[in-house]
């Protein structure tokens, strides 16, 4: 019966190995590219473009060209590689309107796990190119230049920045959810301080949502660069009218913050700065592809205002991005913060200074 039922399996086996093999019709499924390439990248005006890639055509096909050493791919003889251009319009795409995969596999012309890697790839290029965008003015003479700024819509003297909070909503994460989950969502940290072009000058991301605005600011790299002396030491401002008091440049935040020498509070909460949608929608990855996203919108922000394409007021009032904030969570959590001592000497200078003003 053991032998009868062994002889049995290996017919079976022998004349399913004999059985033809179904010849492969392709190795890349066939996709239209026709709106794309035909339509958008012949036709469509600048008005267009900044709706849907928030930047002009020139623009565009400046930041492609900043890019293509970093991402451009060699033809294989079973495939073509996607250009260049049609890698960065995928990513920008769905940055500007947090598009799904699908949406991106059908617009553009390419598969959904393909559309997925042109993303992070893309989110690096950006990263490693223009590595150098987001950066706090370290000399007396570029910090001016931010103060001025600010001098202009305040009558705060020495401001050098203003530094705020915002959640960045992401799907469920893989590793310790929990600490994600804030308010009925997950959510991501990011720390920005921004100048009164509404121009990134830090920024810190990573940090779950549940984590105080407080406490991400205290384990900041910038902290640590103010208690080392590095940053928020020049120019010092000296008045005339007030004997013995300077005062070195500061920002100012909210009253998720401690008031210190180096932040001056409370201060009006900021909306979402960022341009691209992506970051005021969830973002369907994880949390280690996300902190890229975050960084390289953000990256791509300061690009486009230096580039004189970008009119952050009327995108923001558009887009509709300023957030509601629980103002009793904010305080509460994480204990609240009381003055140090130096913030308090911080904002008798500025009494002082305005009550004379």
């Amino acid at each position: 019966m053991q032998l009868r039922s062994f002889h049995s399996h290996v017919v079976a086996a022998t004349s399913s190995s004999q059985q033809p093999q179904l010849e492969r019709i392709w190795w890349v499924k066939p996709r239209s590219t026709v709106w794309f390439d035909r339509f958008v990248d012949r036709y469509y005006d600048d008005m267009w473009w900044k709706e849907n890639f928030g930047m002009k055509k020139q623009t565009f096909n400046n930041l492609v060209d900043c890019l293509h050493d970093s991402i451009v791919k060699q033809n294989t003889h079973y495939r073509m590689a996607i250009l260049v251009r049609v890698r960065v319009a995928c990513a920008i795409y769905k940055f500007r309107h947090g598009s799904k995969l699908l949406s991106l596999s059908e617009r553009f012309g390419i598969g959904k796990s393909t559309a997925f890697e042109v993303i992070k790839e893309t989110c690096a290029a950006i990263l490693e190119v223009f590595a150098n965008v987001i950066k706090f003015p370290t000399s007396s003479s570029d910090l001016k230049k931010v103060i001025d700024g600010f001098q202009g819509i305040t009558k705060l003297p020495n401001v050098a920045g203003c530094i705020d909070g915002s959640q960045i909503e992401i799907e469920r994460p893989w590793d310790d959810p929990e600490v994600y989950f804030k308010h009925h969502r997950y959510s991501i940290t990011l720390q920005a301080i921004v100048d009164s072009k509404k121009r990134f000058l830090d920024i810190c991301c990573g940090w779950p949502g549940t984590v105080h605005d407080g406490r991400v600011w205290k384990n900041s790299s910038f902290r640590q660069r103010v208690l080392l002396g590095e940053v928020l030491q020049q120019p010092v401002m000296e008045f005339p009218e007030i004997p013995d008091v300077s005062l070195k440049p500061y920002l100012l935040g909210d009253k998720g913050y401690p008031c210190n020498i180096a932040i001056m509070t409370p201060f009006r909460r900021s909306a979402n700065l960022s341009k691209f949608q992506i970051l005021s929608s969830k973002i369907r990855m994880q949390p280690s592809d996300v902190v890229d996203v975050i960084y390289a919108c953000c990256l791509l922000h300061n690009y486009l205002i230096d580039s004189g394409d970008a009119n952050v007021d009327e995108e923001i009032e558009e887009l509709n991005l300023h957030q509601a904030i629980d103002e009793d969570d904010r305080d509460n959590a994480g204990g609240g913060h009381q003055n140090e001592a130096d913030g308090e000497e911080l904002q008798e200078k500025l009494l002082h200074y305005l009550s004379r003003a």
